[in-house]
């Protein structure tokens, strides 16, 4: 595999000084892979070097980039509404008491949701989706994952639907994993 040696001091200079223990990088141009790195260990459980197959949780970037960005852009074409609830256009929504929260309260994390919730270890105890969570060597190869990260997003969907408040919605401002779930389900459901 290519390495650029600045982007792999970078990325283990970061290791060492503590901003995770694990960082990887992969550096396209024109498609064609120019750097690819791995640096650090996963943590325990299971315990091990990180291998640049591992995958990497990147959902905090998402809600900034896509989620966020997708939503001002189809609210200022009017196709969704700041102060709607979002119950009617994001069928199943409105089980465990979120008939009333809004797009706005979501954004602002401000809905009631929890802040996280381990959604994660269902699909991946599950005979499908588990197979995305397993260590390198014994995953299939990505073209093969699909079905895995099909059912581990059905999954994830209905445990995101039926999560109940546990505030008010607009009562508290918690940042919230489960409501940018939510978010990124309604952009389907109104996107296609």
């Amino acid at each position: 595999m290519p390495v650029l040696p600045g982007i792999s001091a970078v990325l283990e200079e970061g290791r060492r000084a503590g901003v995770a223990p694990a960082l990887a990088a992969a550096v396209l141009r024109g498609g064609a892979l120019v750097h690819g790195s791995a640096h650090g260990a996963l943590p325990a459980p299971g315990a091990r070097a990180l291998d640049e197959r591992d995958p990497f949780d990147v959902a905090s970037l998402t809600k900034v980039m896509a989620t966020a960005t997708l939503v001002a852009g189809l609210v200022e074409r009017g196709a969704l509404e700041l102060d709607a609830p979002v119950a009617p256009r994001l069928p199943g929504f409105a089980a465990g008491g979120k008939e009333r929260i809004t797009l706005r309260q979501l954004l602002a994390h401000a809905a009631g949701l929890p802040r996280w919730r381990p959604y994660f270890e269902a699909a991946a105890a599950d005979p499908i989706a588990g197979a995305a969570f397993r260590p390198p060597a014994g995953r299939p190869d990505p073209a093969a994952l699909r079905p895995a990260f099909e059912r581990g997003k059905a999954i994830l969907r209905e445990r995101v639907l039926a999560e109940p408040p546990e505030a008010p919605p607009g009562a508290r401002a918690v940042y919230c994993d489960p409501g940018f779930l939510a978010l990124g389900f309604l952009l389907e459901a109104t996107l296609g």
